[in-house]
């Protein structure tokens, strides 16, 4: 074989195994940008999400304050106009038969109860999401070929911020959950 051949096959070789590592940096960085992206904007949802979660709650559980507040106006209302002008004779058996506005203190303490449980559960599988990407993420640099390409190229793995509680946290930092009392 003819050294101008091996030259021209040599080259053949260099070209296909530049291109090839080409294309695997690029199809590399295209999937962790697309990752990262992906991990940003569901962050951001995360974020309205977790606002939404606590404007609902408060919303709903200040209902029962501005009824009860509306239901002490009318009620106010009602029981001076059913004394005014009036002797007072039989006032107190019309009061009973008539319909007066009634305040269901436990039905909307399960409102506010069912409001809660939903958009915890809502944020919980939101906060998932987060985790499931970072996951995606962390598999594609850590393995072959991505870890190689991450070699070169430095990409950060994802810092996803769990939003957890107190005793949460002391608990899985001694392992144990004794804490069983709701009240």
């Amino acid at each position: 074989m003819s050294t101008g051949k091996i030259f021209a096959l040599l080259a053949i070789i260099f070209v296909f195994l530049a291109g090839s590592i080409g294309l695997g940096v690029l199809s590399f960085f295209n999937s962790e940008v697309t990752l990262r992206t992906q991990y940003e904007a569901k962050t951001d949802a995360n974020k309205a999400d977790f606002d939404n979660v606590w404007k609902t709650i408060s919303q709903v559980a200040q209902v029962p304050d501005k009824y009860k507040q509306d239901f002490q106006s009318v009620y106010e209302s009602y029981m001076l106009a059913r004394s005014s002008g009036n002797d007072g004779s039989g006032s107190v058996l019309s009061f009973l038969t008539e319909a007066v506005p009634q305040y269901d203190a436990k039905e909307l303490y399960v409102k506010v109860q069912t409001v809660v449980e939903a958009k915890r559960e809502s944020w919980t599988t939101r906060q998932k999401e987060l985790i499931d990407i970072r996951r995606e993420h962390s598999i594609l640099l850590r393995t072959f070929p991505g870890a190689f390409y991450n070699f070169f190229l430095g990409r950060d793995e994802l810092p996803v911020v769990l939003v957890t509680s107190t005793r949460t946290e002391e608990s899985f930092t001694t392992g144990t959950d004794d804490k069983v009392d709701l009240y």
